[in-house]
């Protein structure tokens, strides 16, 4: 099956290179999940398949000529080693590094993104993985609290994801978040609110860009403010250590090395 180009959407397709027959079949559908993901992150509209080829590893879904062209310009950009692209999340960060991981898989020899046209494949390889590590571990993170307007809220095939206008202002804070905080998140839609989770800063100017929530509390207008202190607390009674919290948010296992 195969998704015939139009004018307003395209199929960005995921390529395999090696062996099929050696091929794990998990693999193939692990790298259907991830680019899937990573599309998500860039459209609220479900995302639908652009591409699946009979007797190959082709995967593809259909995209946007302009999310095709953020994510193809976002992967050259990390690949240079500098930053995670404007309008980019960590978790899609993370998608791109997954992905390259799945050259060490058994029958895979490369990975590669196949824009519909116009463009040449894009290597997701070893260098870009290489250079995704070292954005990520220069990446200050912490547990902390944001509070501000939030103003919008998307739900799509179990991805969640929110946006809040910060009160002390500056840019938009991207919020990510689970199932369990699904109900609060939509309750606190256009109201004020504190979301506690790990924050996501920027490297240089140390600006909140992002949240994994972990709590919502929705902020009455006169009310005293809470300290965020309890989300530790909660975490310390799961087991939490900090370090293994921040090395599994950084893609690490608990010896500090990366997944292969």
């Amino acid at each position: 099956m195969n998704h015939q180009d139009t004018g307003d959407t395209r199929s960005l397709n995921l390529v395999l290179n090696g062996t099929l027959q050696s091929m794990d079949a998990q693999t193939v559908l692990k790298g259907l999940e991830l680019l899937t993901s990573l599309v998500a992150g860039f459209t609220d509209k479900p995302v639908k398949m652009g591409a699946l080829e009979e007797g190959s590893s082709i995967t593809g879904v259909i995209v946007s000529p302009k999310v095709e062209a953020e994510i193809l310009a976002g992967i050259a950009q990390l690949r240079d080693g500098e930053a995670i692209p404007e309008n980019w999340t960590l978790k899609q960060v993370q998608n791109v590094r997954d992905l390259t991981r799945l050259e060490s898989k058994a029958g895979v020899t490369g990975v590669k993104l196949h824009p519909s046209y116009g463009s040449e494949s894009v290597s997701l390889d070893a260098p870009l993985r290489d250079a995704i590590d070292g954005i990520v571990k220069k990446i200050p993170l912490s547990l902390g609290s944001v509070t501000g307007e939030l103003y919008h809220y998307s739900a799509n095939n179990g991805r969640f994801r929110a946006r809040l206008h910060p009160s002390s202002g500056g840019p938009k804070v991207n919020i990510s978040f689970t199932e369990e905080l699904d109900e609060e998140l939509r309750n606190g839609l256009r109201q004020k609110v504190s979301i506690y989770g790990i924050l996501k800063r920027h490297p240089e100017t140390h600006v909140i860009e992002e949240i994994d929530a972990r709590r919502i509390e929705i902020r009455e207008p006169s009310g005293p403010a809470r300290p965020g202190r309890g989300i530790w607390k909660d975490l310390k009674d799961q087991g939490v250590t900090v370090d293994g919290l921040m090395g599994a948010i950084r893609g690490e296992d608990r010896g500090g090395r990366e997944h292969g």
